[in-house]
């Protein structure tokens, strides 16, 4: 196996070849390429009221299993509250995917 150095200096057939070659262009590091979208301001207001949210959810599932635990002292019960909290949102998922499916299947195949 070659190394990168070794493709780029067995490709050129002559000295002449790569010093006619186009300079290489200055890759972008993926950071900042990733953190370019926050220039524009209704994306900033969207990452901004998206993560108030999801803050907002988090601290209402550890406050309702709080309360269930301090309340009940059962860990089965906290359980219980934590699984229908999210078993609510796993069959949604499995719904929403096989609609996807049959939609593309439909697209596809007829």
């Amino acid at each position: 196996m070659s190394t990168p150095e070794q493709v780029e200096t067995t490709e050129a057939d002559s000295p002449g070849e790569l010093a006619s070659a186009a300079p290489a262009q200055p890759i972008e590091s993926s950071r900042s390429h990733a953190w370019r979208v926050l220039r524009h301001r209704n994306f900033q207001l969207f990452v901004f009221g998206q993560s108030i949210s999801l803050i907002g959810t988090w601290m209402t599932r550890v406050a309702t299993g709080w309360l269930v635990y301090c309340l009940t002292g059962s860990a089965l019960l906290l359980g219980t509250v934590s699984f229908c909290g999210r078993f609510r949102r796993f069959c949604c998922s499995w719904i929403q995917r096989a609609r996807d499916f049959d939609a593309v299947w439909q697209l596809c195949f007829q």
